[in-house]
């Protein structure tokens, strides 16, 4: 997310400096040249030691490690001239906010999920439901978190679900800034032998081909997708997940008969293959943001189910180019999936309808949208507009 928007903005002119532990050649793959971008590299071999050493993140102590590592760093070496905007991800900004408290930047927080406390409950509630451990927030990144909240001048949202979340708990609606993230879509476009492919393999009654893409794991219905490939007719649906395996959802995969194929991480060039395999998408996710993989499922035309607890559901329209169902309802989902197995003239006019719909918005127009917010925050707070973004 932070290589793409950082392209397209200095694609649109803009004199961008990427602050990240990944190395400058990584962001060069991305199309950010080497000498925007400012890198903690120890920072990131750290930080994923850490994180294979501990998968549980010893009660968020690695968190407090990592997290106030970062935010140290960005608020030392983040010049300080007198930049426009500092365009920070939560849980890594509390002191470079700090470090900008009253000057005339703009502090612009982005939040890839709901509120943290909502993403807390309904993680907690699925700990019951699991009778796991889940891999959830902290109690020291969920309190951080509200204090950037807090800091910030104003916060990027990925659609309707996480700004009410942020509503609910209290925000400010004038801080909130709804953003919706592209796909480059060149690569995710599904091409004309893979449509023809597809519709052919729907007319002719084959088994359905059912496919997740991203991480398997408890927030993303992990418990709910194993129920449909339970429920579901091997004979009339094929399952497929592409991704990795969540330390709290493999012991479901152990505990069970799953007669799904799991494939494990791609890199994202190999996904448009992926793609190509499937019929419909399947996405039960309890807590979201904004997942990239439901715009690339719609690129890649195929219809979606999905639930209303992630941003990317306002892509959705209602039984013409997919679905959006409640959450912990597989019975719903696997009425869907029944109905598209009994009505294929139907589902092959939704296949075209998600190849339409998926091609709206890239990361050139994500990008747009993230300067207009800008423009309008750093109006109502400079009530005049610069031209250097710090990233």
């Amino acid at each position: 997310y932070a290589f793409d928007l950082a392209r397209e903005l200095l694609r649109q002119g803009h004199d961008v400096t990427l602050f990240t532990n990944y190395p400058a050649f990584v962001a060069a793959r991305f199309g950010v040249p080497p000498r925007r971008v400012r890198s903690f590299i120890a920072h990131g071999i750290l930080g994923r030691v850490a994180r294979k050493l501990f998968p549980g993140g010893l009660n968020g102590r690695i968190d407090r490690l990592t997290n106030t590592g970062f935010g140290r760093w960005a608020a030392r070496v983040v010049p300080p001239g007198d930049w426009d905007v500092a365009y920070c991800f939560s849980g890594v900004c509390e002191e470079l906010f700090h470090a900008l408290k009253g000057r005339r930047t703009l502090r612009f927080l982005t939040r890839g999920s709901s509120h943290i406390l909502c993403q807390r409950r309904l993680l907690d509630e699925e700990q019951v439901r699991a009778k796991a451990c889940t891999d959830k927030p902290s109690d020291w990144i969920v309190a951080r978190e509200q204090r950037e909240y807090a800091l910030a001048d104003a916060i990027h949202v990925f659609g309707s679900f996480p700004r009410q979340s942020f509503l609910d708990h209290g925000a400010d609606p004038a801080k909130l800034y709804p953003i919706r993230l592209g796909v480059r879509i060149r690569d995710f476009q599904a091409t004309p032998a893979v449509m023809d492919e597809r519709l052919r393999r729907i007319r002719a009654g084959e088994p359905l081909c059912v496919l997740n893409v991203g991480t398997f794991c408890l927030r993303k219905g992990a418990i709910d997708f194993l129920e449909l490939v339970r429920l579901c007719d091997p004979r009339r649906f094929h399952f497929r997940h592409v991704g990795p395996i969540s330390p709290d959802a493999a012991h479901l995969l152990r505990s069970a008969e799953c007669k799904a194929v799991f494939i494990g991480k791609r890199p994202q060039a190999d996904l448009p293959v992926a793609y190509a395999w499937g019929d419909v998408f399947l996405l039960p996710t309890l807590e979201d943001g904004f997942p990239v993989v439901v715009p690339q499922a719609l690129a890649g035309a195929l219809p979606v189910l999905t639930t209303p607890h992630s941003g990317a559901a306002d892509l959705i329209e209602d039984g013409r180019n997919g679905w959006v169902l409640p959450i912990r309802r597989a019975d719903l989902f696997l009425e869907r999936l029944r109905w598209c197995d009994a009505h294929r003239e139907d589902l092959a006019e939704m296949v075209r309808a998600a190849h339409r719909t998926g091609v709206a918005w890239d990361w050139a127009q994500t990008a747009l949208q993230t300067e207009q917010a800008m423009i309008r925050a750093l109006e109502g707070k400079t009530g005049k507009m610069g031209q250097r973004y710090a990233v």
